[in-house]
C-alpha cells in the first residue's frame, strides 16, 4: 500500500501550498492546477497523492494507494 509512504507533515504542507500554487499559477479549481503541476523532489510522493485526490475517481485512488477497496476500509477508523 502507497499510502504508508506518505510522510504526514509533509502532506500538511502540501496540502497547505497547493492553494498557493493555484493562486500563482492562476487557476480557478484545485483540480486543474493539479492537472499541470510538476512536484519538486522533496514531497514527490505527497504531491502525487493530493493530485490524484483531485484527478482520479475513488475507486482508483483506493486501488493505487490503499492496494483496493477492501483494504481502504481501515483507514476510514484509523487515527
Amino acid at each position: 500500500m502507497k499510502i504508508g509512504e506518505l510522510d504526514q507533515q509533509k502532506l500538511g504542507r502540501v496540502l497547505i501550498q497547493a492553494s498557493m500554487t493555484a493562486l500563482y499559477q492562476k487557476n480557478e479549481t484545485l483540480q486543474e492546477t493539479m492537472l499541470s503541476f510538476e512536484p519538486d523532489s522533496e514531497n514527490t510522493t505527497e504531491w502525487k497523492f493530493v493530485k490524484d485526490l483531485f484527478t482520479l475517481t475513488t475507486d482508483e485512488i483506493a486501488d493505487k494507494w490503499y492496494g483496493g477497496k477492501d483494504n481502504s476500509i481501515g483507514f476510514i477508523f484509523k487515527e
